[in-house]
């Protein structure tokens, strides 16, 4: 995907969450049957994030994964070489989790997700700080001790504030084993916004500086 096409992407996401019109009908649309995307791509040992940029193209959700080390002015011209493009699957392309997920704290983020995303999605839409712009998933996250890619859930942590929840994404590998199954699971996630990296975001910094051609 060239340059021009990630921005208009990347674009289309931030004027989405802008959209007040029905209470972020829209955004709720377009993400509340969202479940989990998966990934693999290219880091070296500098990397200490991976972006994963929401976006939009033909109208449906994308995710856009670049190492922190190549979200950089720099790599403009290079940006297909280090950048995946994940699609999203989507509540009828999984099966439903079992009553036990209540016992472990990931799985009952990853349920937050499933039964409250279209009561959250409005109200942090809405919120002072926004939705979320960007995701940033530690590299310690990512097992790199084999080949198997990483699949990452949505996700929504109990938190003490007036929406109730925050976004997060837990992440486990792609190993075969059913989610309930999985022995381990990651959710150091930070979301841009709030948190304000002090690495610089080149794909960020093109989505907040150009508006839809």
């Amino acid at each position: 995907m060239k340059l021009k096409e990630i921005k208009r992407s990347l674009a289309k996401w931030d004027k989405l969450i802008h959209d007040k019109s029905d209470h972020f009908k829209k955004l709720q649309n377009l993400i509340s049957d969202v479940r989990y995307f998966k990934f693999k791509i290219k880091y070296s040992d500098k990397t200490k994030f991976i972006h994963a940029y929401p976006g939009i193209d033909d109208g449906k959700l994308k995710l856009f994964l670049i190492a922190d080390e190549y979200d950089k002015k720099e790599y403009q011209d290079q940006l297909e070489n280090y950048l995946q493009v994940s699609d999203v699957v989507t509540a009828d392309q999984v099966p439903s989790l079992g009553d036990t997920i209540q016992r472990d704290e990931a799985l009952k983020r990853i349920q937050n997700w499933n039964k409250d995303c279209k009561k959250w999605i409005p109200e942090q839409a809405a919120s002072p700080t926004g939705f979320l712009k960007c995701y940033l998933i530690p590299i310690d996250d990512i097992n790199q001790n084999n080949d198997c890619a990483s699949l990452a859930y949505f996700a929504l942590k109990n938190e003490d504030n007036k929406i109730g929840f925050a976004a997060d994404l837990i992440l486990k590998d792609d190993d075969d084993s059913s989610l309930e199954g999985a022995s381990e699971f990651y959710d150091t996630v930070k979301l841009v916004p709030p948190f304000s990296p002090i690495e610089e975001m080149y794909l960020l910094s093109i989505t907040e500086s150009n508006a839809l051609d």
